[in-house]
C-alpha cells in the first residue's frame, strides 16, 4: 500500500538547527547549524495511570506531558554548544594562531532552545520536518578520542509545551525545504 501523504519515505536527516527560545513562539539571536547531523531521536513522554477494582482494570488514562529527544552530530561546533549550554567560548589570541576556549561554568542554568530539522523524501520533491519548539539539554556526551574512529558528539534534551508551537511538530511538506529553520515556515 503506497504512503498517503507527501514526505511519507524520508530518508536520512539533511539538515538541523537550533535558536534560543525567547518566550511564547519567538526566538532570539542566530540560528546555529548542526555541523554533520546524524541522527535526531524524539520519544513522546506519557503520564499514565490504571485503576482497578472487581478483579478488573477499570479505567485507563494517559497524557502526553513533554518529549524526550537525542541528538547525535559528528563535529563540534561552538557555535551550536553555546546555543545548547549557554555559554560563550573565549578567544585568548588573534588568527591566524587564535585559540578558542569553550568553559561551561558549573551551577549554570541551560537555556531554553528550539531545534528543527529536516530530512527528503525518497518517493516524491516533498520533506518531512521535526520541531521541538522548547526544549533544554539534560546531559552532553562530548565523544572521546578513539584511534581510527572521529568523535560523536551526543545531546539529550527534554522538551516542554511552547503556547504557540506545543510540544512536538511533525511536519510534512510538499516542496522540500533544503534547510532546517527555527521555527520553520508556514506552521502555526
Amino acid at each position: 500500500m503506497a504512503a498517503d501523504t507527501y514526505g511519507a519515505y524520508s530518508f536520512g536527516l539533511r539538515d538541523c538547527k537550533v535558536k534560543t527560545w525567547a518566550s511564547a513562539g519567538t526566538y532570539s539571536g542566530t540560528a546555529a547549524d548542526v555541523p554533520n547531523a546524524k541522527k535526531l531521536d524524539v520519544v513522546p513522554e506519557f503520564v499514565t495511570g490504571k485503576q482497578t477494582g472487581d478483579d478488573a482494570i477499570v479505567a485507563v488514562a494517559s497524557r502526553l506531558i513533554g518529549a524526550d529527544a537525542t541528538l547525535t552530530f559528528g563535529s563540534m561546533s561552538l557555535d551550536a554548544l553555546t546555543i545548547f549550554l549557554g555559554t560563550t567560548p573565549t578567544s585568548s589570541v588573534t588568527s591566524p594562531n587564535e585559540v578558542k576556549q569553550f568553559k561551561p561554568l558549573l551551577g549554570t542554568r541551560m537555556p531554553n532552545i528550539g531545534i528543527s530539522a529536516v530530512a527528503y523524501s525518497e518517493n516524491d520533491s516533498g520533506s518531512f520536518n521535526v520541531f521541538l519548539p522548547k526544549c533544554k539539554v539534560m546531559s552532553v556526551n562530548f565523544g572521546g578520542m578513539e584511534y581510527g574512529a572521529f568523535k560523536d558528539v551526543e545531546i539529550t534534551l527534554y522538551g516542554v509545551a511552547d503556547s504557540t508551537y506545543n510540544a512536538i511538530n511533525l511536519i510534512e511538506q510538499e516542496t522540500a525545504v533544503t534547510t532546517a529553520v527555527v521555527p520553520p515556515a508556514n506552521v502555526a
